[in-house]
């Protein structure tokens, strides 16, 4: 199975779309997705036959909509990249076929001024096949593969997320995921809450003095997660310059964690008094605390 993660996968029905029905392995995924140990939730689900240029009706494609099934959980854009990342360690260790793509995406729904967004993960499974019926068995076989890796990433975030009260967002370490976890770098904690935070970036690579355009996710006193295809290695010391709201935030940093092809953790090093206020102010609107 090939596996791409983009920033954005477009709808299904913007091409010609056939939807199938009475998919058993379908019905599997969403039985199994939706059970009661599942870690997760499924928004939504569709799956059909997709015409393409010279291949009619040899594409079986299916799109589906997850979220985490915890309140606590499901505002935290960060876990669903290290979801991401899990996945598709998970799928490493998978068969390769050239007539199987998986390819996934973080994003939100449109939202208006008065309602936040909640991030979810977009994942869609396309099969070829020289006739419609080995599309379709193909792409069974996968969504079994894509199952399996996501039962197995529920035990895994289970066994390391924090059962107590505290919010997970402010118990993670930046880069967390299992695999980090279980090498002993779970030990390392953040300093402080992290609070969904969008504003324009600009990152500059001390040594290089490179610069680069991003947005941050979230934010926090500690540090920030900025999102970037072409994230610094980890380790850069950095320069972040943050604006919102007519205002600026700088600050000295060194990448915490990336996360190819979304983004990268920085962890704040060094922050003048002056600019410390402007993100206290920033903050405090963020956590209602005026």
């Amino acid at each position: 199975m090939r596996v791409e993660i983009v920033t954005e996968i477009a709808n299904l029905r913007s091409k010609p779309f056939e939807e199938a029905s009475g998919n058993q392995a379908l019905t599997n995924f969403r039985t199994a997705v939706c059970a009661k140990e599942s870690f997760f939730h499924l928004q939504d689900s569709v799956a059909g036959f997709q015409e393409r240029s010279g291949q009619a009706r040899g594409t079986y494609v299916g799109r589906f909509v997850i979220a985490f099934r915890r309140l606590d959980l499901s505002a935290d854009r960060n876990l669903y990249f290290i979801l991401l990342q899990a996945l598709q360690e998970l799928w490493k260790n998978t068969s390769s076929s050239d007539a199987l793509f998986a390819t996934m995406c973080v994003t939100a729904p449109a939202t208006d001024e008065t309602h936040a967004s909640e991030p979810y993960l977009i994942l869609q499974l396309e099969a070829l096949g020289v006739t419609p019926e080995q599309a379709e068995l193909r792409w069974g076989f996968g969504l079994q593969h894509v199952q399996e890796a996501l039962l197995s990433a529920s035990d895994l975030m289970r066994q390391h997320l924090v059962p107590a009260k505290t919010r997970v967002n402010c118990e993670l370490p930046p880069g967390w995921s299992p695999q980090a976890s279980q090498e002993g770098k779970g030990s390392e904690r953040r300093r402080s809450p992290r609070y969904p935070f969008i504003a324009e970036a600009e990152v500059t690579e001390i040594a290089s003095d490179t610069k680069l355009n991003a947005k941050t996710s979230d934010l926090g006193t500690s540090g920030c997660f900025l999102d970037m295809l072409n994230a610094s290695p980890e380790g850069t010391e950095v320069r972040v310059r943050i604006s919102h709201a007519g205002m600026t935030f700088t600050a000295l940093g060194k990448v915490a964690s990336v996360l190819r092809n979304m983004g990268m953790g920085v962890a704040f090093r060094g922050v003048e008094e002056n600019q410390l206020a402007v993100l206290q102010e920033w903050l405090s609107q963020l956590s209602g605390d005026e």
